[in-house]
This record gives C-alpha cells, structure tokens and sequence, in this order.
C-alpha cells in the first residue's frame, strides 16, 4: 500500500510539473505569435488597459477567455458520445491547448494586478511552493534517467549535426529568456 501511495504521488507530481511545463511553454509561444503579428497598436492599447485596470478589475480578463473554449469542450464530448474518440480528444486537446496558452499571456498581463487580491497572492504561493515541492519529488528519477539515456543522447547529436542542434539551441534558449522575463 506505501508503494502505491508513492507512486500515485509521484504521478501527481509529474502530471503538475508537466502541466506547469505546458503552462511556461504555449505562454512563451503565444507571447511571440502576439509579438509577431502586425498588431502593434492594438497590443499595446490592449496592455495599457490592463495596467489601468483595478486588481479585482484584472480578474475578468485572466478569467473569462475560459468561456469561448467551453463549445469546444462540448463539442469533444458530443464527439466522444457519438463513438468518434480521435475527433473528441483532438478537440478536446486543442481546447486545453488553446486555454493554456491565452491563460499563460493573459496572467503574464493581469500577474502584478492579481498578486494585490490576497486570496489569489496565497493561491499564487501555494501553487509556486507545490511546484518546488514537485520538482524535489521528481528530480532523483528525472536524474536517473538522465544518467541512463546519455548515451543516446550522445549518438543523437553526432546524427543531428550542427544545423539541427543551433536550431534547437536557439528555441531552447528563446524560451529560457521569455520564462526568466516573466519569473524575474
């Protein structure tokens, strides 16, 4: 009975650290798409209204963006209930990735607003504290495999060659830079 409670903690874990991982990834990549797309005015009216704004003025605009994917979460269900599985976990996948991504900008926006609402500035320090907390219960097994598959990590860059690792390198370190942006 020890053991599978420290597995299904472990999975927990896991399942946390991977949706965090989801959250500072599709975050970064939306923030670029935004940065990107011809829409310079209205990105920065939109951000100077959300600056203007009141802490509890900042919660709607973090929270009802959930609203629009809600179709399409029942639109997967509806998929699902009529025996097409692949076009109900697709929508449903697109639906989570979508949420993921607009939550991630949009609480890189509202963040310094929220943290002034003491509920959600403890809900904040609980969810980092579980983080850290996670990541402790991960990291000997994520080194473990670490230390088991350098090998093959080894084989792979020799096959990649120079152009496919820069580019790899490049994305990777895009990301460490958007994340430190949004931590710092």
């Amino acid at each position: 009975m020890r053991e599978l409670k420290k597995f299904l903690w472990l999975a927990l874990a896991g399942l946390f650290l991977f949706e965090a991982w989801l959250w500072d990834v599709l975050g970064a990549a939306l923030a670029s798409l935004v940065a990107v797309l011809p829409i310079k005015e209205a990105r920065a009216s939109f951000e100077g209204f959300v600056k203007n704004l009141s802490p509890w003025g900042s919660l709607p605009i973090f929270v009802l963006p959930i609203l629009p994917l809600l179709p399409l979460k029942l639109a997967a269900l509806f998929f699902i209930a009529h025996h097409q599985l692949v076009l109900g976990l697709s929508c449903f996948l697109a639906a989570k990735l979508v949420g993921f991504a607009a939550g991630a900008y949009l609480f890189d926006l509202c963040r310094p607003k929220l943290l002034q609402i003491s509920g959600f500035e403890k809900l904040y320090t609980t969810l980092i504290r579980w983080r850290a907390i996670a990541h402790d219960m991960i990291e000997p097994y994520r080194a473990e495999l670490r230390r088991r598959t350098e090998f093959l990590r080894v084989r792979l860059r020799a096959l990649r060659g120079a152009r496919g690792s820069s580019m790899v390198a490049r994305l990777r370190a895009r990301s460490k830079r958007w994340i430190a942006e949004r931590n710092g």
